[in-house]
């Protein structure tokens, strides 16, 4: 198997187009702060563009609304954290389906990659804010608005099924890169790896979209 050198540096651009080169960079150095600080600028611009409707809202509840500048920053906190907790689940969830493997990827390595892998998953968000802010509706639905025309699914079914989408499926080829060439993974274990974690990954992002919507 065939890594980089300790002189080649991860990059977005280089986990897209030299994708096993660039995890076996990332398993030897503790390159996260990239991914990290476009998942955190992500949550602040997320944040950011709900600042108007926030002032909407609170003008029109009156004057025992709390500060607008309070209510972002409560909402910023909320996504950053909200970003963190999916960093170490993503990682946890890494690390667990490699023991199946014959060089299992450790919790360390497993968390230092886990926001890499995600960064498909970073790029729908902005893809798909910025198609909310732009007025463009009923952009991303995923597999559930194929299903559309044939009922309304249960809430947590219809988030999975939202989430299943060509980012998704990225997320997971990336995902399949880090299992085969570091936790060196058979085809069929590969295949069982990928669909647990698949299947774990799409009912936590659910239910975590549930909770945020309530």
């Amino acid at each position: 198997m065939m890594f980089a050198s300790h002189h080649e540096r991860a990059s977005p651009a280089r986990l897209l187009f030299r994708p096993c080169r660039t995890v076996g960079v990332l398993a030897r150095c503790s390159a996260c702060m990239t991914p990290l600080a476009l998942a955190a600028g992500l949550a602040l611009a997320m944040a950011a563009s709900l600042l108007p409707d926030m002032m909407l809202t609170i003008a029109a509840t009156g004057a025992g609304s709390p500060p607008v500048m309070l209510v972002w920053l409560a909402a910023a906190a909320t996504l950053v954290l909200t970003f963190a907790i999916m960093w170490a689940v993503y990682g946890v969830l890494l690390a667990g389906v490699s023991r199946w493997g014959a060089a299992p990827i450790t919790p360390a390595v497993a968390l230092r990659l886990a926001p890499w892998l995600w960064l498909p998953l970073g790029l729908r968000l902005a893809i798909y804010r910025a198609a909310e802010l732009l007025g463009i509706d009923r952009m991303h639905l995923g597999v559930s608005g194929l299903i559309e025309q044939f009922g309304q699914p249960a809430p947590l079914m219809q988030q999975v099924l939202w989430q299943c989408d060509l980012f998704f499926a990225w997320h997971l080829i990336l995902v399949g890169v880090a299992l085969t060439y570091l936790a060196r993974l058979s085809a069929a274990r590969l295949v069982d790896a990928l669909l647990v974690y698949g299947l774990l990954a799409l009912i936590f992002q659910a239910v975590l979209t549930l909770g945020a919507a309530a």
